[in-house]
């Protein structure tokens, strides 16, 4: 059940994030979730083998629980070779949206710099090469009649803002957040990841003391089929 809840609740947090960078990103939080739903039907199935006493019952409980720590050691070993791609996953699917831009993702965008604190991919910079972007941002200016910004030559979403006001981001006078999202998020993953990884390894170790007695049982109900 551990599993299951930091699985959503990681799926839930970053879900706008998906939107923004493509699907890739929340295998994650997903490989998660089927792997406590997994685990938790088996440790049921464990749970009625020991109380009927079922050698069968148990012996594959036992099987099961082998395969899915091995499983869990090679993703554990995985996750640490590959984490180092994070970043250069995020920059380059962070720039191809940010160019790419439509207005379709436009919420996602301003969730997650919004919800970060950050701006573009890099840096706020990186708007400059979203010419959808570029022109909606301009059509605004024009209907509100907003001053040109002589100061910048581009625009930027609202969400890059320190204080989010409506067209801030085409105004002269915008203070924005000078951080990029990549490395923003890249910071938050690692400190998400230590508390998952303390879940994850509590887990194994429930799941090791959940094997050893299963082989102990297993060992009784053997036993007592021999006396018989």
């Amino acid at each position: 059940m551990a599993l299951i809840g930091v699985g959503a609740a990681v799926e839930i947090k970053y879900r706008s994030l998906v939107t923004v960078t493509g699907s890739a990103i929340s295998a994650a939080p997903i490989l998660l979730i089927c792997i406590g739903v997994f685990i938790f039907f088996v440790s049921f199935f464990g749970c009625c083998g020991a109380y009927k006493e079922n050698y069968c019952m148990v012996s594959t409980f036992a099987i099961l629980m082998a395969l899915i720590f091995i499983l869990e050691v090679g993703a554990t070993i995985s996750a640490y070779v590959l984490r180092g791609k994070i970043k250069m996953y995020l920059e380059k699917s962070f720039t191809k949206s940010i160019e790419e831009y439509k207005t379709s993702t436009k919420g996602a965008f301003n969730f997650v710099q919004k919800t970060f604190h950050c701006c573009g991919s890099t840096n706020e910079s990186d708007w400059s090469r979203s010419v959808v972007f570029q022109q909606e941002a301009n059509q605004t200016r024009i209907k509100h009649n907003i001053p040109l910004n002589e100061s910048a030559s581009y625009y930027v979403p609202d969400s890059c803002c320190k204080q989010m006001i409506p067209q801030c981001g085409i105004k002269s006078n915008r203070v924005l957040n000078n951080k990029g999202c990549v490395a923003t998020i890249e910071a938050s993953f690692k400190k998400n990841i230590v508390t998952v990884g303390g879940i994850g390894l509590a887990v194994i170790f429930i799941q090791i003391i959940g094997f050893i007695f299963s082989c102990m049982l297993m060992r009784t109900i053997k036993s007592q089929y021999d006396v018989v």
